[in-house]
């Protein structure tokens, strides 16, 4: 990058696009992910099942779960995808605006890949303090995550 070339062009040029085969960063996050939604799949059953209101540990651990997975939604439009291109020998794409495009695409569209800042979305909202009654409905949204 030139001296002349702004911070917001090298943005768009992908600069800082984290690239997933290139950043140990991202093996770390990921795996601090992985541990949350292995905690979602064996609390939630037993949260759902046993608790109308979950003891103040089950709470805690659900909100700490909640940062994780909002601040996944963050680095999710930060990294670049797998996007095989015969002219270029590029495996990424890291135009920042094409990965929120396929962020934010039709969930599962683009063979399952694309759209899955929907399913996050609804995982993350905080349903209760929106007035949903059903909280058993809510805590079952959650495990859409395990899809992805």
């Amino acid at each position: 990058a030139t001296e002349d070339t702004s911070l917001h062009e090298r943005w768009l040029a992908g600069e800082f696009t984290i690239v997933p085969e290139e950043s140990r960063g991202l093996e770390v996050w990921d795996t601090i992910v992985i541990t949350a939604l292995v905690s979602t799949a064996l609390v939630l059953p037993f949260e759902v099942a046993f608790y109308s209101d979950p003891p103040m540990c089950l709470r805690i651990t659900r909100r700490i779960v909640d940062v994780i997975f909002t601040a996944d939604i963050v680095v999710t439009f930060q990294v670049a995808y797998t996007v095989p291109n015969a002219l270029t020998n590029e495996l990424y794409e890291r135009s920042p605006l094409k990965i929120a495009k396929h962020y934010l695409s039709v969930p599962c569209s683009d063979g399952g890949t694309a759209g899955w800042f929907w399913p996050d979305l609804l995982t993350v909202l905080p349903w209760d303090s929106l007035g949903v009654k059903s909280i058993r409905l809510v805590r079952i949204l959650r495990l859409l995550r395990m899809f992805r």
